[in-house]
């Protein structure tokens, strides 16, 4: 917080639940300018927002895609009649040159870089947005930066420095070790044990609780086999739904009024709950990094709480095929940069629609092409519009699409390595969190109750007080009774 504070870039590395949000919204109260807040997730701004105005602080407004054209509107003029002391936004959002010619009339005191591990290449969890961050800060006349971030390894740790200016000595590292977490695999044979062991500690954890699934289907079917289980009080959520759907169940959820939570990685992030006593992983998850930030979401409170994953035999298919899914293939890249090879040097504008019906590429796709182009200057100027992108083709783009193939392919692999990494740590025999801080190139070692599954579980730290069974009475025989009253001699 004190760099932010004497106006110095800096970059903080806490530990899920570490107080992240305090570090900008103290100093926002303080500063005379309005403080920008880069949000990846619309959920998460709108809680934000929610849990400020909760706490008496009014003047925090957010703006992205799910307002309506008035809303925006009515919300840009608070922030030019500079009423908004802080401004959650999407990096998609700072993209729009419309959005950026009212920004820039706006003193801004501090510019909030959350989840900062999404602008580095070599982060779990990278957004082509990100990368183009630099550009807006200059833009906006060079405010002092603060990055956050709960997961950054060396390697990302350099990177976000380095594209946000910051000083090697300006980072804040706080040991990601949460003692009070509990990590267990549970080895399974099959899809139908694996199923008969997660509504088995459904049944017995002590909640609240989440359980992590990597696809949206798979949220839906277990909700619908919980109801079949008797199991009440839950819900399932994805990014598939109704904005308002989703808000209800984080708001459910957050007031106690659901005790589980059947969810793709899309929910959790930022919620504001202390008290979530257990994460179960269906699925594997794409990389160390994910699988912490989603069992980060466990005891806030600091009071014990139990992670444990599912494990089978055939765990990485499905991560691996929605990896692939991420990335265009050979065919549709070569497509694609065909289209551009006759419009060189001239500046074109593509909706995300035609993208789709020519060359089957999803908005993600059409991102990561853009960005790999505009990194090789066969683009320039990339930017935003309401249905899809403008940019400059260069007088040099290149006659042949090799380079781009193999750059998409580079990142691509890269991901499968972090997979690797991922089912690595599920085989090792060592203990877990040891091995979880070795990652991180942190020791780890401390536990508050029980630390994993290689070191021993007592589960019944994490499991609900169970009744004890009531003993079956005798049946009553009322001559056997007489009897006893009237002894016959």
């Amino acid at each position: 917080m004190r760099y932010p504070l004497v106006g110095e870039n800096a970059l903080g590395i806490l530990a899920t639940g570490g107080g992240k949000s305090l570090c900008y919204q103290l100093p926002a109260l303080l500063f005379p300018g309005m403080t920008v807040v880069i949000s990846p997730l619309i959920s998460l701004m709108a809680d934000q927002v929610r849990q400020l105005r909760r706490r008496g602080i009014q003047h925090a407004e957010y703006i992205n895609s799910t307002l309506s054209i008035g809303e925006q509107r009515w919300k840009m003029r608070q922030v030019m009649e500079r009423k908004v002391k802080i401004l959650y936004v999407s990096p998609e959002k700072l993209q729009q040159e419309a959005f950026m010619e009212q920004l820039v009339h706006i003193p801004i005191s501090l510019f909030v870089v959350d989840e900062a591990h999404c602008i580095s290449q070599w982060g779990h969890d990278f957004r082509t947005d990100y990368q183009r961050l630099h550009a807006c800060i200059r833009q906006l006349g060079n405010p002092p930066v603060l990055a956050l971030t709960a997961t950054a390894t060396e390697a990302v740790q350099r990177d976000i420095c380095r594209q946000l200016a910051i000083p090697a000595d300006h980072i804040v590292l706080q040991s990601i070790n949460r003692e009070n977490i509990c990590y267990d695999v549970a080895f399974l044979s099959d899809e139908r044990e694996k199923e008969a062991v997660l509504f088995e500690k459904l049944r017995t954890l002590k909640g609240p609780g989440l359980v992590y699934f990597r696809s949206r289907n798979s949220t839906e079917r277990a909700f619908l086999q919980a109801q079949e289980h008797n199991i009440g009080r839950c819900a399932f959520y994805h990014g598939g739904m109704g904005a308002e759907d989703r808000m209800l169940i984080q708001q459910q959820f957050i007031n106690n009024e659901l005790d589980i939570v059947f969810a793709t990685n899309a929910f959790g992030m930022g919620i504001d709950k202390s008290d979530i006593r257990f994460v179960l992983h269906y699925h594997v998850p794409p990389d160390i990094e994910s699988y912490l930030q989603e069992v980060g979401r466990i005891g806030r409170d600091g009071a014990p709480g139990y992670a444990c994953l599912l494990s089978t035999p055939d765990d990485g298919v499905l991560p691996g095929q929605l990896i692939a899914e991420e990335y265009p293939g050979e065919k549709q890249i070569c497509g694609f940069t065909a289209f551009l090879k006759p419009h060189r040097g001239q500046t074109i504008q593509l909706t995300e629609q035609e993208a789709l019906e020519r060359w089957a590429l999803e908005v993600q796709h059409l991102s990561i092409l853009l960005y790999h182009m505009e990194r090789m200057e066969w683009i320039h100027r990339p930017r935003r519009s309401k249905e899809g992108w403008e940019f400059e083709i260069s007088s040099s783009f290149p006659e042949q699409c090799g380079e781009l193939v193999g750059a998409v392919f580079r990142r691509r692999n890269e991901r499968y390595d972090k997979l690797e990494e991922m089912r690595n740590w599920l085989s090792k025999a060592t203990c877990r969190r040891e091995a979880l801080g070795r990652y991180f190139s942190q020791e780890h070692r401390t536990a508050l109750a029980s630390c994993c599954d290689r070191c021993g579980i007592d589960m019944k730290l994490y499991e609900r007080q169970m009744p004890d069974a009531v003993q079956p009475q005798e049946r009553w025989d009322w001559r056997r009774e007489l009897d006893l009253l009237l002894p016959v001699s």
